[in-house]
């Protein structure tokens, strides 16, 4: 989960070069947010 959100935060900075503001506010961090839930452990 730490590589995905680090890939998603990089994501996040290419787009804020090409005009996208706050890329992973707006749509990383609820993809981040899915895909913990989905593989939360049920230990």
């Amino acid at each position: 989960m730490n590589a995905l959100e680090c890939n998603l935060k990089s994501i996040g900075e290419c787009e804020q070069q090409f005009g996208m503001e706050d890329w992973y506010g707006r749509f990383g961090f609820i993809y981040f947010e899915m895909m913990k839930e989905k593989y939360k452990r049920t230990e």
